[in-house]
């Protein structure tokens, strides 16, 4: 026999009641930290793209304007 007290004093199984009630808590608080979450990806990506904004240009052009070439095979080693 399980003692119940609280919201649970008048339930028939109040365990499950206790386990559903928790349960749902906790998908609540993980719904909240995915909001969070999504809310930090979208400041980030923001604030990125304004330091692209400002930066990029001035960084992309101090680069050597250098053609990269991938046709030549590398040899074999020799060891």
């Amino acid at each position: 026999m399980i003692l119940a007290l609280g919201p649970y004093k008048e339930s028939e199984q109040p365990f499950l009641d206790f386990v559903n009630f928790t349960e749902e808590i906790i998908a609540q608080q993980n719904g909240r930290w995915i909001q969070a979450r999504r809310s930090q990806d979208t400041e980030s990506a923001q604030m990125a793209q304004g330091i692209i904004d400002r930066y990029g240009d001035e960084y992309v052009n101090s680069i050597p304007n250098q053609a990269v070439s991938y046709s030549t095979p590398i040899p074999p080693s020799t060891d």
